[in-house]
């Protein structure tokens, strides 16, 4: 470890008085090549306090920073965040459904669950959502938070319009059960047939 920090990240880690705090610190540094900046930018957001993990019994935090500290792998637990953040914008209550850290991506990513179909709304709302994380949340070397808005339903020209595949939200439709195996494969045949008639189309026109 002496190898990879410097003199600056020690003096960091001296000022942590909780040991498993620490030893998050430490491997999280270790594992993410934290420069010094890095290091005290992660410390003063509390980033620690915001994981699940902090949220567990002492010795489970142990069992996983010794799982961490032997595999150089972060767990899940370093993924959630929170189920209904609460924050507050001009004295009105707001409540993410779930927020993530994805560690690949180095980013935020918020999802909004709705029962219902989307709504031009939504977009508004989440990206209301993606602001107040960049201001309040968001420490050098991340990159923007994303936003992912689940609901039963959406209306294609609706996204189109509203050029969401073109930012950082996106909308997606989940299946409130499974759709059965006979639906799937029609589809799937449906499909296929569709792109063979888009080759042969093709094909055609080059001939000609």
């Amino acid at each position: 470890m002496r190898k990879l920090f410097s003199w600056t990240h020690f003096r960091q880690f001296l000022a942590l008085e909780d040991d498993l705090k620490l030893r998050f610190y430490m491997e999280m540094c270790r594992i993410e090549g934290w420069s010094t900046r890095q290091l005290e930018e992660r410390i003063d957001s509390m980033l620690y306090e915001r994981t699940a993990l902090s949220r567990q019994p002492d010795e489970l935090i142990a069992q996983e920073l010794k799982q961490i500290e032997t595999s150089g792998a972060v767990t899940e637990a370093f993924a959630f965040m929170a189920r209904q953040k609460r924050i507050v914008i001009d004295g009105e209550d707001y409540k993410m459904d779930l927020l993530f850290y994805h560690r690949r991506l180095r980013r935020l990513v918020v999802i909004d669950l709705k029962m219902r179909n989307f709504k031009p709304k939504d977009k508004a709302q989440m990206e209301l959502y993606l602001r107040w994380l960049e201001k309040h949340e968001h420490v050098e070397g991340e990159n923007e938070p994303i936003g992912l808005i689940l609901c039963a339903g959406k209306s294609e020209e609706h996204i189109e319009l509203l050029m969401l595949d073109h930012g950082n939200i996106r909308v997606s439709q989940y299946l409130t059960e499974l759709t059965p195996k006979v639906v799937l494969q029609a589809k799937l045949h449906s499909a296929i047939e569709r792109a063979r008639r888009g080759k042969i189309s093709k094909k055609a026109k080059k001939e000609v």
